[in-house]
């Protein structure tokens, strides 16, 4: 099984590598080709597995980690586009429920409940980064943190470099 499925992952990859150009000229999206091949590989096989082909939940779990690691990114990248520094502590937050998420998919399965839990937690997500989006770096470190103001700029700092 893991054979089929990196090569359809490297398949896909490769589809998408030629298509994207055209999916941003016609739909205005940008689209990382390794992560809509993954994307795709894992719901395959989440499908796969609806209609009782049996599946390894390991080799989900690792496709769907990826998916997670790939939102992080995206957020990552966003964050650095939009110039709202100071806010790597949502990558945490969103590494920490995509896996909350995922663990949660493959011990319990698809259920109503995980999914009104994901559309909360996104929105949860969304309500976040758009209150805090509107604040450029320079006005977050100018805020007043009283006698631990130097301690939570440190703080911040690694933060913003945990990736680096």
């Amino acid at each position: 099984m893991i054979f089929g499925v990196l090569t359809g992952i490297f398949v896909l990859f490769v589809l998408f590598v030629f298509i994207r150009g055209r999916i941003y000229q016609r739909f205005g999206v940008k689209i990382c080709a390794v992560c809509a091949a993954v994307s795709l590989t894992w719901i395959a096989l989440v499908v796969l597995k609806i209609f009782g082909i049996q599946v390894s939940n390991v080799l989900l779990g690792i496709l769907m980690g990826e998916s997670v690691a790939g939102v992080m990114h995206l957020f990552d990248n966003l964050e650095k586009k939009e110039g709202t520094h100071r806010m790597s502590w949502v990558k945490v937050f969103i590494i920490l429920a995509g896996t909350l998420l995922v663990y949660l998919f493959l011990i319990h399965g698809f259920s109503v409940g995980l999914m009104i839990g994901t559309i909360f937690l996104t929105l949860f997500g969304i309500i976040i980064y758009r209150t805090v989006k509107g604040q450029k770096s320079k006005e977050i470190v100018h805020n007043n943190y009283g006698k631990f103001k130097q301690e939570i700029e440190k703080l911040e700092e690694r933060f913003d470099r945990c990736c680096d």
